[in-house]
């Protein structure tokens, strides 16, 4: 018998202020500091502002709260973060007059962020939706959605760790029209191309394009999915390990929305054909994530199956081909948990947003989703034992879906993990 454990934390509470909305995480991750950002609206004399908050622990604990953006007037919303050893990098939209794509950045692991600059070189209407990646040599690049010229997809480039940008560069010049080119997200594999996929109003289609060139142009383009009539978007783009290239997106062609995923085994040339990631179809899957730990890929999603959205987790072992069957990460199920956000470091550091309060807040939870072998081989011998029954046993207590417990207080089925064995309990009365 295969056996998923879910081993995950008790999710927290990141934010601490809990009187306001705090919306729109992002999640980065760089040896054991693990950094959340949100919008937050605290703050009375103004709209949103970024906040940080960092643990030095690999996720146990939270302690730096800092605010991101020097300039409080108006909105600053929907942060997006990428590391690159040790410095942390964020973007985020600034509404000061339009708004623009402004960048900040920490060199002391979020403790402090030096005054942000404006990316784009276009000041006029909106510029939204920034998405941000670092290639193996430390340039910095950033893309988003221009409202002013065309409705189209710019990026711009650093190549000096964020004291300026470039000019910028229009990513769809393969693929223009009078509707909107949008929601990209960005993404650069080890030999250093850079991918951006994006949303296509027009067809209601995912692109996926190519540049081999730092992203100074895009001389490739291909439309990701191979099915046309239904709406679709938000995608999500990440390599991994073997260099494959992923595609994932919300997709309603069967009237709800779900997950779906296709990939690239040649460098974004062509993708095969598309995959439902999501094991339970009915209702609302959307907003899916992409990480990689190890050579395994994970795909999150918020999910309506249970007429609250929850945060759902698939894993692949086999580099995208096939899913496990989903499990839920959060731990409150009462109220919505949305708009997931994923990074993978040591193991995978997942936050969202969280209505089980008066108003929205941030929480988070960490952990990995663990593939046992067949019973008996993985785990020993079943112990039947009562609730009240001293266990004597050192280790991490799981319960039936493997999420991580403080202990056994009621009848059912757990799981006690040590460095020398798991152990498979059966509390009876």
């Amino acid at each position: 018998m295969i056996l998923l454990l879910f081993l995950f934390d008790p999710s927290q509470l990141i934010n601490t202020d809990t009187t306001n909305r705090q919306l729109a995480p992002a999640v980065s991750v760089y040896e054991n500091y693990v950094h959340i950002f949100w919008e937050d609206e605290r703050d009375p004399t103004c709209d949103f502002d970024i906040y940080c908050r960092t643990s030095t622990d690999g996720g146990q604990h939270f302690i730096d709260e800092v605010i991101v953006n020097f300039v409080h007037e108006n909105n600053q919303r929907n942060p997006e973060t990428v590391t690159y050893n040790g410095m942390l990098y964020v973007v985020f939209e600034d509404y000061r007059s339009y708004y623009d794509i402004s960048f900040a950045k920490s060199t002391d692991h979020g403790k402090s962020f030096l005054p942000s600059i404006i990316v784009n070189d276009t000041t006029k209407y909106s510029q939204r939706d920034p998405s941000i990646a670092v290639d193996n040599d430390g340039d910095i690049f950033v893309v988003w959605y221009d409202g002013y010229r065309d409705k189209d997809i710019y990026l711009s480039r650093s190549t000096d760790g964020g004291d300026s940008f470039l000019p910028s560069v229009l990513v769809n010049s393969l693929h223009t029209d009078s509707l909107a080119q949008w929601q990209p997200d960005i993404g650069v594999d080890p030999d250093g191309r850079v991918f951006v996929a994006f949303t296509d109003s027009a067809t209601n289609s995912i692109y996926l394009v190519r540049s081999t060139d730092h992203g100074q142009s895009f001389d490739h383009i291909v439309k990701v999915n191979s099915f046309s009539d239904s709406l679709r978007g938000f995608p999500d783009l990440t390599v991994d390990n073997s260099g494959y290239l992923f595609v994932v997106w919300e997709d309603r062609r069967t009237g709800d929305y779900d997950v779906y995923l296709a990939r690239s085994t040649d460098h974004g040339t062509s993708f095969e054909t598309e995959i439902l990631v999501n094991d339970v179809t009915s209702r609302h899957q959307r907003k899916p994530r992409l990480a990689v730990l190890g050579s395994d890929l994970y795909c999150i999603w918020e999910d309506y199956r249970s007429n609250n959205y929850d945060v759902y987790i698939a894993k692949s072992t086999d580099h995208g081909v096939s899913f496990f069957n989903s499990v839920r990460v959060n731990d409150h199920t009462q109220k919505s948990q949305r708009y997931p956000a994923v990074a993978a470091g040591s193991q995978l550091h997942i936050a969202w947003e969280d209505y089980r309060n008066t108003s929205a807040d941030i929480y988070a939870t960490r952990g990995v989703v663990g593939v046992g072998e067949e019973e008996g081989k993985a785990l020993t011998r079943p112990i039947l034992v009562t609730p009240n029954r001293n266990l004597r046993f050192k280790g991490d207590v799981y319960d039936i879906t493997g999420r991580r417990i403080r202990g056994v207080a009621s009848t059912g089925i757990y799981f006690l993990k040590s460095q020398e064995a798991k152990i498979k309990i059966i509390v009876i009365r």
